[in-house]
């Protein structure tokens, strides 16, 4: 079988994916290809079978023919299983579905939420929202805490896992918006006024969040941003200009490893509003 080549954009095979949730067990394998062929992955399936047998919970066929490298398809083929695979955090399932981001280190990610819901503190009548929401995985954790959770996210398939997470776990009060959050201002004005936000929890992928969506931030001025990050140089620019004119005051930052033997970390900040003319 042929690889795909960027250079000449033609070939078969692009890229292989093995997810495994170590609460549960369960692997997907999913592999994206520049096209389906059902009688090749029809005998790729059972060659799979035969050599993995039950630990196998579902097999993927993601379809694309985009000029590019990504990890994904435009259309995805459960032809084995669910098409997804379940995960559980500190007593909570999640279905995690080919497109949809969840943290590799599932022991370590359980650590990190933890040391979010500890530096959001919210209220007990409070709604939070977060922001880059995933498959609701730190959105389940507050809701737990809190009045209600807004999550807010651009991916179409994780919003849809993170609604199916909250209806498993039974956790009502949490609601998901699919939107570009540099249209943040636009989507909380249509919200009603209860669910205005006292708590604030972004979670943005490395290259940190968008000038816009910082403006917005600061324009909403919740009484405490929880930022959690995979890259401290894009949490440090960013932190300087939530706190500017001193409208925030930077707390603690705690490091969580979730990548070992890697000079990748995470790490979780709170940012408090300043009393007095500052927070206006």
């Amino acid at each position: 079988l042929t690889i795909y080549s960027t250079h000449t954009h033609t070939g078969y095979l692009r890229n292989l994916v093995v997810r495994h949730a170590s609460g549960t067990g369960e692997f997907m394998v999913y592999l994206v290809t520049s096209t389906h062929e059902p009688a090749l992955m029809a005998g790729l399936l059972e060659e799979l079978k035969a050599a993995f047998g039950a630990r196998l919970t579902t097999f993927v066929n993601g379809v694309t023919a985009r000029k590019n490298t990504v990890a994904r398809g435009d259309q995805d083929l459960a032809l084995y299983g669910p098409g997804f695979i379940r995960e559980t955090l500190d007593g909570l399932t999640f279905e995690i579905s080919p497109g949809s981001f969840f943290q590799t280190n599932s022991r370590q990610a359980e650590v990190l939420y933890r040391e979010t819901v500890a530096r959001a503190q919210p209220r007990a009548d409070e709604v939070v929202y977060d922001l880059y929401c995933g498959t609701g995985t730190i959105a389940l954790f507050l809701a737990r805490t809190c009045r209600g959770v807004v999550g807010a996210e651009m991916e179409p398939s994780a919003i849809a896992d993170a609604e199916r997470n909250a209806r498993a776990n039974g956790l009502e009060q949490v609601r998901f918006l699919q939107l570009d959050l540099q249209h943040l201002a636009e989507a909380v004005r249509g919200l009603p006024p209860d669910l205005q936000p006292g708590v604030v929890v972004v979670d943005p992928p490395r290259v940190g969040l968008h000038a816009k969506l910082v403006e917005e931030l600061r324009r909403l001025a919740p009484r405490r941003i929880v930022y959690v990050s995979c890259n401290p140089a894009s949490l440090a620019r960013d932190a300087q200009l939530l706190c500017a004119e001193g409208l925030y005051t930077l707390g603690e930052v705690q490091p969580v490893d979730l990548f070992p033997h890697t000079y990748h970390v995470e790490s979780v900040v709170a940012l408090e509003r300043r009393e007095g003319p500052a927070e206006k």
